[in-house]
């Protein structure tokens, strides 16, 4: 077996974890995001809020509740967390009290939840803000609550590091949530190739969990020039299939692979020919697949959580981990071994 995880090396030119540089989940721009510290000196009260700390957290032990206190649309703040017209991000848990509706701030409202009493996924994401004020507020004008956990603020536009070519890859909007690149719809992460080529045989691999089942997305798009003859590759997801194709406007289910499920993680591992899908394989098994024919596939890029024609299009959502790339065919020990590694 380690010579077999020792073969895994030869013709890898891009390896890439997609875990941001120098960056980990709970290292945040805000103070206590995580809502473990004792009492609330960091979340002062606005607009007449009564702010506690609860039990019941979706994660750790803690959570911050802004309660009505006799003013309309409570809320807890911080103050020059993030900088003024520059991208940035928050993603946490809230829920409410059945009445009140959870809203997040990035100077002006970016994110609203529903009257839920379930813990609701925050994502919220402002480009251009005009100011620095963090809130988490309640919106009601009677009594009643919602509370917040584990409220990450992230600056949006940050580098990850290729571990082989030194490829400094750019992510836009898209932070680390669990040590994973998470993808919302809106961001997507990029390198010029410069001397990374997608043309002729290569074996691409990447974990995934998707969060968005019914679009269709790109998770890893390659293009090799410009101008055509083009030869590089699209992989993604359609109706609930993984697929891959060499023509990003044929994306289509490939009916032989497993149905997919939000919120769970896979293996993903395609092999492309020149200007053909050879073989995917998914958790390890092998899943036949068409051979498609390159069209069109515009300049010289390496893509993930996004497809480029004319523009960035087909934006996944999801998270994304352990890309790597090989320039040759992978043997089915090989295939085994890569498994064992990053897969479940």
């Amino acid at each position: 077996m380690n010579f077999v995880f020792n073969s895994l090396r030869k013709g890898l030119v891009f390896d890439c974890s997609l875990r941001l540089k120098s960056t980990t989940r709970g290292v945040s721009l805000a103070a206590d995001s995580d809502m473990e510290a004792g009492g609330v000196a960091s979340w002062p009260a606005a607009a007449g809020g009564v702010i506690t700390k609860q039990g019941g957290a979706a994660q750790g032990t803690q959570c911050l509740r802004v309660a009505w206190g006799g003013s309309a649309n409570p809320y807890a703040y911080q103050l020059n967390k993030f900088i003024p017209s520059q991208p940035i991000r928050c993603t946490g848990w809230a829920r409410s009290d059945g009445v009140a509706v959870p809203h997040v701030l990035l100077y002006y409202t970016a994110w609203t939840g529903t009257t839920s009493t379930q813990w609701q996924r925050i994502d919220a994401y402002y480009a251009n803000p005009p100011g620095s004020t963090f809130a988490l507020r309640s919106v009601i004008n009677a009594p009643g609550y919602c509370e917040f956990d584990d409220v990450t603020l992230w600056e949006a536009t940050q580098n990850l590091i290729d571990r082989v070519g030194g490829l400094n890859v750019r992510a836009y909007y898209s932070p680390v949530y669990d040590g994973y690149t998470s993808f919302n719809g809106i961001g997507y992460a990029y390198t010029r190739n410069g001397n990374f080529n997608p043309a002729g045989t290569k074996t691409i691999a990447f974990n995934m969990n998707p969060s968005a089942i019914g679009t269709t997305s790109v998770m890893v798009y390659m293009a090799e020039t410009v101008l055509a003859p083009n030869d590089g590759i699209a992989i993604g997801t359609s109706g609930s299939k993984i697929l891959a194709s060499t023509r990003p406007s044929l994306l289509g289910s490939l009916g032989s692979t497993p149905t997919l499920s939000n919120g769970t993680w896979y293996r993903v591992v395609v092999e492309k020919g020149t200007s053909v899908v050879n073989k995917i394989w998914i958790d390890g098994v092998d899943y036949s697949t068409p051979a498609w024919t390159a069209y069109g596939l515009a300049n010289s890029l390496t893509m993930f959580g996004a497809s480029y024609s004319g523009g960035v299009t087909l934006k996944h959502t999801g998270l994304l981990s352990d890309v790597k790339v090989w320039n040759r065919s992978l043997s089915a020990d090989e295939i085994a071994a890569d498994f064992a590694f990053h897969g479940k």
